[in-house]
């Protein structure tokens, strides 16, 4: 008996109940680790996903690493080619263009939703959000992202509808800001956006327009900082859609 399998029957339950959850731990390591890997850029669009280096990689089976590829496929980071395996998903101008529409209409949708629910308590954590954004340094540190500007700014826009009620808006949403946060940085890493913006006063107008109680005004500012973020990666970045094959092949 190995002393892998005493210890699990020591735990007083089944073995074969030990062996599962051990596997959906690991399952859940590799999907949070490869997510990362993705959304950050270091796998890039289009790069092949061998089932042998990433069990290297990331130091699990083979059942696990293809738990945690099924589940990125399902939220469009992954594809699945017949006969060709597993790839990270490629970029496209056409993409970019949905996914920014998608996200302006939930997320218009979503805020809508919540000035009209008025919960307790959601103005003021939008309020804080906006705060704690403002104290943020700037959103470009040396061709990157800032980390914190971009954990606040999400948490700022997640802020937005999170009086809507809707579990399911809430979670297409974030599926959505993922996907347009990996063209992003794809384009902060080929040094194409230069754009001097100023996110503040378009965030600000927002909250402003809420606290009138202005749904028509506060939606619409919120259709347009989206819209204007689209128009900028297209106009910075038209080389970004030039290759949409393995770049990272």
């Amino acid at each position: 008996m190995s002393l892998q399998t005493a210890a699990l029957q020591e735990s007083g339950e089944p073995v074969a109940l030990q062996g599962e959850k051990s596997l959906r731990t690991r399952a859940a390591d590799v999907l949070i680790r490869l997510r990362s890997d993705i959304s950050e850029c270091r796998l890039l669009p289009g790069q092949r996903l061998h089932l042998d280096e990433l069990s290297k990689t990331y130091g699990a089976g083979y059942s696990p690493i293809r738990e945690a590829l099924s589940r990125l496929a399902a939220d469009g980071l992954v594809v699945l080619a017949e006969y060709k395996g597993y790839r990270v998903a490629p970029i496209s101008r056409e993409d970019w263009l949905d996914i920014l529409v998608m996200r302006r209409e939930l997320e218009s949708r979503g805020l809508s939703m919540s000035m009209r629910n008025k919960q307790e308590g959601w103005l003021d954590s939008v309020k804080r959000c906006l705060a704690d954004l403002g104290q943020q340094e700037p959103p470009l540190r040396d061709n990157a992202m800032n980390p914190e500007w971009e954990r606040c700014h999400h948490a700022f826009h997640r802020s937005l509808i999170a009086g809507c009620n809707s579990p399911w808006l809430l979670r297409f949403s974030d599926t959505l800001v993922e996907q347009s946060n990996r063209y992003l940085r794809l384009s902060l890493a080929g040094r194409f956006v230069t754009e001097n913006r100023s996110h503040v006063s378009e965030h600000i107008a927002i909250v402003a327009a809420i606290e009138e109680g202005d749904e028509g005004l506060a939606t619409a500012l919120l259709r347009n900082h989206l819209a204007r973020t689209s128009k900028m990666l297209l106009t910075a970045s038209p080389q970004l859609f030039i290759e949409t094959t393995p770049l990272g092949a």
